[in-house]
């Protein structure tokens, strides 16, 4: 059978159509997919460049801001060197600044020298002895310690610390319950060396032949008296002290992010205060 010329013709048509049908999609879409893929992913990696050199930027501008704030803080701490032969006015009033400054600077996450810390705390103890001056001294004293106590690191040991719940084990006894856990740093056999924080009447490491050589106290900001107490070895962190003048007796103890609540600059709180500005890990007997 002859097939129509108006046939031959549509079917031409159709093959044509069918054939660049086939064409676009198995050359011409995935063509223009992969061009349109690349130029999202350069636009993309160009982005990510850019964000990244932004966040740089940023990172140097805060890190420029920070290194201008400590040096303003251990500028300022050092002003309280001659503190002592200022008027009792300009004294009140430079003490009153820097308590203001100091907390602060511990909200803001300054790290100031720990040595020019340590230094104004010791200055503002000397100013103690002054009755006009020892309600801000005191003050400005406890805010120091604090802030001393935010730039201690925790040791760091050889060994990675061991974390766990509370323990009745005889080297802390039981322990507050404003400490939530205790983690061990180290272990020792020997009893001259072991961890302890215990009441003075009691000896919780007699006859015992091994234990931990430093044990912390971490807690969640929570009170925790010391007075008539034994402390060796420990690291008490996160924790609000609290001191009336009671007898002490540390041996090695870290303060790290503690708070202190000494209420008034008595002899033997005064002491204290003055052991914990001198070293840490602190020592004191009284």
């Amino acid at each position: 059978m002859k097939i129509p010329d108006w046939a031959k013709q549509v079917i031409g048509i159709v093959v044509f159509v069918g054939g660049m049908l086939v064409w676009l999609a198995n050359y011409h879409v995935p063509g223009m997919i992969d061009s349109q893929t690349k130029g999202m992913s350069n636009d993309v990696s160009s982005l990510k460049t850019a964000v990244a050199d932004e966040k740089g930027d940023v990172q140097r501008i805060d890190a420029t801001v920070n290194g201008l704030m400590k040096e303003l803080v251990d500028a300022q701490l050092a002003s309280l060197r001659g503190i002592k032969n200022q008027s009792a006015g300009v004294a009140k009033e430079r003490l009153s600044f820097i308590e203001h400054l100091v907390g602060e600077a511990k909200q803001a996450g300054i790290l100031a020298n720990p040595a020019i810390v340590a230094e104004a705390g010791r200055n503002a103890l000397d100013l103690t002895q002054n009755l006009e001056l020892r309600l801000a001294a005191w003050e400005t004293t406890q805010r120091l310690l604090s802030y001393q106590s935010f730039l201690t690191p925790k040791p760091v040991t050889p060994e990675p610390p061991r974390t766990g719940p509370l323990s009745n084990m005889w080297s802390t006894g039981v322990l507050p319950f404003t400490v939530s856990s205790l983690t061990v740093y180290s272990w020792t056999t020997n009893p001259e060396e072991m961890a302890s924080f215990e009441p003075l009447n009691q000896k919780r490491n007699e006859n015992v032949p091994n234990g931990p050589g430093l044990v912390s106290l971490n807690g969640n900001g929570g009170d925790l008296q010391i007075d008539e107490h034994r402390a060796k070895n420990v690291i008490f962190n996160n924790l609000r002290i609290i001191y009336r003048g009671g007898r002490l007796d540390f041996n090695r103890v870290y303060f790290v992010n503690c708070i202190f609540d000494f209420p008034s600059a008595s002899r033997q709180t005064v002491l204290f205060a003055r052991a914990l500005f001198s070293s840490s890990p602190s020592y004191f007997v009284s």
